[in-house]
């Protein structure tokens, strides 16, 4: 469905970022979804080792600091426990750690921290975590340790992770309920790239994808100001007949993004009441708040 409602949506459209290196040791990679400790916990995890300690001390620490499958860990633990494998993963040996078996020891067992791990690996290895990335980024890895891979995919370049999450978005059924829309919310929202609107633009238009992770997506394009998927937003208002929650997102982010569009499309929407109360109900405030006749 995506191509016609694509071709639909260009139909509408007639007549109508800035990235920057990293520093090593992490080199070629972009700095999105930064991994560096701030500068109070980093100096608190190394007082903890003390001045003659080193990377093997500080990983002991954080794997002892893990918490079981399911338990809750307060921020600060967590933060710690970062700056503790921050520590490693710059160290002279951080390069040369066993950041693969790591991975896979505690990938199932502890996802949270194996996901702690593996944006320290990240740090660690830049580029050369790309084999260990493509044999974890499977169907049955937990959703906390492939939501930090598509990090690492989009931090390697936007083209990269569009294409990578692409794949997730629009090929794959997730064993999670909540995967599609966390990886929208917390890793393909969050880069101000082309591709990213062009990927969040596909899923908002692909029909068989999760309707919360497509509201999501949808509300994404509104807050980064995308006013290029007017028309494609316009689309799916206009071919959607059946999820009112989509239609409803769609046309706030319509009216915030481009008022006059959304006017247009307000006295073109036909809803039947005794069907779609709630819909018909919400267009009906929509051309009441902006001066258009009832209908």
């Amino acid at each position: 469905m995506i191509f016609p409602l694509r071709i639909l949506a260009f139909g509408l459209l007639a007549g109508t970022l800035l990235w920057s290196h990293s520093s090593p040791p992490s080199a070629h990679l972009w700095p999105l979804f930064p991994v560096e400790p701030t500068g109070s916990t980093h100096a608190l995890a190394s007082q903890k080792i003390g001045p003659g300690g080193d990377w093997s001390k500080a990983a002991t620490l954080a794997f002892q600091l893990a918490p079981p499958f399911g338990q809750t860990d307060a921020p600060s633990n967590q933060r710690y426990r970062n700056a503790l494998l921050w520590v490693a993963a710059t160290s002279e040996q951080g390069k040369d750690l066993p950041w693969a078996e790591w991975l896979l020891e505690e990938r199932r067992s502890r996802p949270g921290f194996a996901a702690e791990l593996f944006r320290a690996a990240r740090m660690a290895l830049g580029v050369d975590l790309i084999p260990t990335a493509d044999q974890m980024d499977k169907r049955d890895t937990p959703t906390p340790v492939r939501l930090a891979i598509h990090q690492f995919w989009w931090s390697l370049s936007p083209i990269h992770g569009r294409n990578k999450s692409g794949a997730l978005l629009l090929r794959e059924t997730p064993r999670s309920n909540d995967l599609h829309a966390r990886l929208i919310s917390e890793v393909v929202a969050l880069s101000p790239s082309r591709e990213a609107e062009e990927l969040l633009t596909d899923f908002v238009l692909y029909t068989k994808g999760e309707e919360r992770a497509r509201r999501i997506a949808i509300r994404s394009l509104g807050s980064r100001g995308a006013r290029s998927s007017v028309p494609f937003l316009s689309s799916l208002v206009m071919s959607e007949n059946r999820n009112a929650l989509l239609i409803k997102e769609a046309m706030l982010v319509i009216m915030q993004l481009s008022p006059d569009d959304g006017r247009k499309l307000l006295m073109e929407l036909q809803t039947d009441p005794s069907t779609q109360p709630m819909l018909s109900s919400f267009l009906q405030t929509l051309r009441k708040a902006n001066g258009l006749p009832i209908q």
